[in-house]
């Protein structure tokens, strides 16, 4: 059998940070080492001056009152019912399969003692990742981006739930990433015009490829995110480290491996799972595949209604 594989376009995903996508430059070639668009980029880098935008004031103020070891959850709704966008937002995906919940919720108060501290927090990231990475040139990129990072923490999540892996961070792991491809769109998206000639498609794709997962890992950092997370973002293609395995950087491999395999009908998809040794590499038995396609079919779906 053989693995259906994202369509590749402009800003398209890279299998990994070493493979890149078909159509991007070798990294180790010299038309990329000698790229001005490389040198852009890792000058920004290596000065400190990659753009990254700050948390959003409704996750700062969240963090606040359930960051610590006995979050409020009377407080964290006093907070978010300053937002009242936000609050409907939480009430819809409080009811959604993406949460793996079943049956609907009619408040706030309601939906956040179902999902708990770390489920508030991990949807209002979700809600709060499209307003922090805005870009109209390509809007539309930005939200595929958007809904893929949705989608990948709900697989995360899920896997660590069938492994019995005690993570708390699951869900953020996967939401996050690949929040370095977001922000290198925004930055390329930004260029004066005299660097638009080096904007090639083979160039950008190279770009993405190589640098997301070290710019991620700068992203996390810069928001003052616990370090595992950026540890995972930096080393999800390569789990395996010098100093040991990293089992959260695993479990998120294997969401990264599924949710890029492109089908809609669950058998199929489930069929398509069982290919990818990333899958096994977590611990996934059969059974347990067909329920991660189950839920990424439906996760799916949430994304495209909850995240508009």
């Amino acid at each position: 059998m053989t693995t259906t594989r994202r369509n590749q376009s402009t800003f398209s995903r890279g299998k990994n940070n070493t493979q890149g996508s078909i159509g991007a430059l070798d990294p180790l070639s010299n038309e990329w080492l000698e790229s001005p668009l490389k040198k852009l980029l890792l000058e920004k880098i290596e000065k400190d001056r990659f753009p990254i935008p700050p948390l959003p004031k409704l996750i700062v103020e969240l963090n606040e009152v359930i960051g610590g070891d006995e979050p409020d959850l009377i407080k964290a709704e006093l907070v978010i019912q300053r937002y009242p966008e936000v609050a409907g937002r939480v009430v819809s995906i409080a009811s959604s399969a993406a949460m793996g919940m079943r049956g609907p919720v009619t408040d706030l108060r309601q939906a956040i003692m179902r999902i708990g501290a770390n489920g508030l927090r991990d949807v209002t990231f979700a809600l709060m990742m499209g307003r922090m990475f805005q870009n109209k040139r390509f809007g539309a990129m930005m939200s595929k981006e958007h809904h893929r990072a949705f989608v990948l923490g709900c697989s995360s999540s899920m896997i660590c739930q069938l492994t019995q892996l005690d993570s708390g961070y699951g869900f953020l792991c996967g939401l996050l990433v690949d929040v370095g491809r977001l922000a290198l769109i925004g930055v390329l998206a930004e260029q004066p015009e005299h660097m638009q000639p080096h904007l090639t498609d083979p160039a950008v794709l190279c770009a993405l490829d190589s640098l997301h997962c070290e710019i991620g890992a700068l992203v996390i950092s810069r928001w003052d995110l616990p370090e595992l997370l950026s540890e995972v973002a930096l080393h999800h293609h390569e789990p395996v480290q010098e100093t040991g395995l990293i089992p959260l950087a695993v479990v998120v491999s294997a969401a990264d491996a599924a949710v890029g395999v492109e089908c809609e009908d669950e058998a199929e998809l489930a069929d398509q799972l069982t290919e990818l040794p990333q899958l096994f590499w977590a611990g996934l038995e059969e059974e347990q595949i067909e329920t991660l396609a189950r839920h990424i079919i439906l996760t799916r779906a949430d994304a495209h209604r909850l995240l508009r």
